[in-house]
């Protein structure tokens, strides 16, 4: 398992600051983590482990994670997640060693209003104390599809006043 920040060559897709009024650069990840990877009670296998590690690893370059395939225990085990110092991944050595994911992300919506029927259907966006979050949870309207939409407004506290606070949009849609 392994992060790889990912640069695209698609021109519709660019990150090139135009001037000096561009918006700041906000770095994300996403990750379908298995619902199968933690227990209901928050008990993580290998599997499970691995994936909080590897968030935990890159959360010092992170602003907001978008998780899918989460449940309560999910998000017991995140939030109760600390590196241990024998790791059974090799090469893993945190830069935020002393600190917990709950800290690292103190902003978080976590949506589990399906999970008992739809064992996958959970979510969550996590993000730093540099960014609030509005979440709203839209029904997909696709025949067959289980999962809700995410959709999601970040706006960014570290402007210095109210007016000039930057707000992002995106809608996350799983069918």
């Amino acid at each position: 398992m392994s992060f790889r920040p990912m640069n695209s060559n698609n021109p519709n897709l660019t990150n090139i600051i135009r001037d000096e009024t561009s918006l700041p650069k906000i770095n994300i990840m996403t990750y379908n983590v298995n619902f199968g990877g933690v227990s209901w009670n928050g008990e993580t296998n290998l599997g499970g482990y691995r994936a909080l590690q590897i968030i935990h690893e890159h959360s010092h370059e992170l602003d907001i994670v978008c998780l899918q395939e989460t449940h309560q225990g999910w998000e017991f085990a995140l939030n109760h997640f600390k590196p241990s110092e024998n790791m059974y991944h090799e090469g893993l050595h945190s830069k935020n060693k002393a600190s917990s994911l709950r800290a690292n992300f103190p902003h978080q919506f976590w949506d589990h209003s399906k999970t008992d029927q739809y064992l996958a259907s959970g979510s969550a966006v996590l993000a730093t104390k540099d960014f609030d979050l509005q979440v709203q949870m839209l029904e997909s309207g696709v025949k067959g599809s289980f999962f809700d939409a995410m959709h999601i407004v970040v706006t960014d506290l570290r402007s210095s006043t109210t007016k000039t606070k930057t707000r992002y949009e995106s809608s996350l849609y799983y069918y």
